[in-house]
């Protein structure tokens, strides 16, 4: 393969950003909001990936949130017209609550999200993905016992040709 042909190759690169659920099921909660990522392709199947999303819940008088901040990697293989994929990212999560319009509880974990997603081409330099999570969150002030989420995501993805 050219050095041209590869060098194009491994700088792609590819933003996305959509709506995600967690599912907390030890609350007995669902947050709804949205998430947003960035790639950098390594190599031909390997990209850095870094992942960012807030979520929110409010019932009754009390509002429960998180947001994420996360980095790691994504493993993509094309078969067919689609493009599977497998990540591992970690990073930081904030979780908090306010209780009758006072903020309390705030509080860092450390996340650990493992996933997997297909994305399906709409056409051009556009993308339709399909994402579920595991997220595990241990330590922080808010969370007292390690906790684990299911996230669920969809985005819009665009990656420019080169």
């Amino acid at each position: 393969m050219p050095v041209r042909a590869l060098a194009q190759t491994t700088r792609a690169w590819e933003i996305a950003g959509g709506y995600q659920s967690v599912d907390n099921p030890q609350d007995r909660v669902t947050l709804l909001g949205w998430t947003a990522d960035a790639a950098v392709r390594l190599m031909p199947w390997l990209s850095a990936v870094g992942e960012t999303g807030a979520a929110r819940r409010t019932v009754f008088e009390i509002e429960l949130r998180q947001f994420a901040l996360l980095g790691g990697a994504r493993a993509a293989a094309r078969i067919g017209p689609f493009t599977e994929f497998v990540q591992l990212v970690a990073g930081v999560s904030r979780s908090g609550s306010t209780v009758l319009g006072e903020s309390r509880n705030e509080g860092n974990a450390f996340a650990l999200q493992p996933g997997a997603g297909v994305d399906v081409p709409l056409g051009g330099a556009f993308a339709a993905r399909f994402q579920i999570d595991r997220r595990s969150l241990f330590g922080g002030e808010f969370v007292s016992d390690d906790r684990h989420e299911v996230r669920l995501a969809a985005a819009l993805v665009f990656h420019p040709r080169h």
